[in-house]
Formats: C-alpha cells, structure tokens, sequence
C-alpha cells in the first residue's frame, strides 16, 4: 500500500490468450455496455431487469467503472475478441473484482452463452485474480454464487476456490441463498 487508503490501480490489459484479451472499462465504454447487455437480457433477468438499464445509466456506470480503477478500489474488465484493425474488439464478458478491505475482495465474472467461449471466464479471472493476490496483496477473494449456477461453480473451482458456506438473503432485498466460495493467497 502506498498511502492511507490510496492503492496501486490494475493494469489497463491483460492478455488471455487465443485472440482474447481483458481491457478495463472506460468512460465511453457506456454503448458497447447497454448492446452486451440487452443482447444478453434473457440470460441477465435473473440478475436484474434489463429494461431498466439504459444509455444514461450505462454511461453512468462506465463513468463510475473508471473511477473505481483509477483509485485503485476496484477493476472491471471486458473480456473482448481482438478485432482485426480497422473491425473493433468485441466484448464477450466481464471481470469484476472489488476491494472490501486492506486484505479482501469479491470477485464476478460472466460471459455470453456460446460454445465458443468455454474456458475464457476461467482464463480471465485467473488473471484478475493473479493480480489481486500478487499485486495488491489480497489475501482472500470471495465469490457468491447461486446453488444452481453449475457453469460459475465450475469456473470458481478453476480459480482454486473452495465452497466456504452459505449467505442467506445477502442484502438484496431478494429472498436468494448464494454460495460463498473463497480463495485464500495461502492455499488454506
């Protein structure tokens, strides 16, 4: 740490190999949001309803994503396909983890359904993970996820996550029981 509260930032990039890369969201990363998600808003109602995410409010949030990562609080990733110049990169997932504390984060991840893509979550989230336990000197990441979310759990497991108990109704205002898996720097 290098001043009270003040944490080194992420990196801007990863590489994930296979033509696949991890690239921090930016501020005008608000459209390419608001298209992934509303593409994806069958899979994602479980989550939240996606008609209550718009331009402004993805804007909004690719605004509060970068500030997250320039203060160091946090990192939020888009796993993208390298396009071939002048084609864009195309997002395919996301990678988040955030600091709870000196020594804890909590880390998601998700990825579109294509059978493509297996394998790019866990590739991604290694590296984010890599990062937090070596970089910012994190010594546990957690990860909730739903009972019935067998892909996650697998990707956990991937990570060396353990099933560490249960979170009833974890302050969502939702009655759901998530999984807590937990990932210790030691091993333990």
């Amino acid at each position: 740490m290098t001043a009270a509260n003040t944490y080194p930032c992420a990196p801007a990039q990863f590489d994930v190999g296979n033509g696949y890369a991890l690239k921090q969201f930016v501020s005008s990363d608000g459209p390419e949001l608001l298209d992934v998600i509303m593409a994806n808003s069958d899979y994602l109602e479980s989550a939240f309803d996606p008609k209550m995410f718009n331009t402004t409010v993805a804007d909004k949030a690719c605004r509060l994503f970068q500030d997250v990562n320039e203060a160091g609080r946090g990192a939020l990733y888009k796993i993208v396909r390298g396009g071939v110049p002048p084609m864009p990169d195309t997002m395919v997932g996301v990678v988040d983890l955030r600091r709870v504390s000196d020594t804890t984060g909590i880390l998601s991840y998700w990825r579109a359904e294509s059978s493509d893509l297996r394998g790019i979550a866990s590739r991604a989230s290694a590296k984010v993970v890599e990062f937090a336990l070596n970089g910012w000197g994190l010594d546990t990441i957690m990860i909730h996820i739903a009972p019935d979310n067998i892909p996650s759990q697998k990707v956990a497991a991937k990570l060396g996550a353990v099933r560490a108990g249960i979170l009833e109704n974890p302050g969502t205002g939702d009655v759901q029981t998530l999984e807590l898996w937990r990932i210790d720097k030691d091993g333990q």
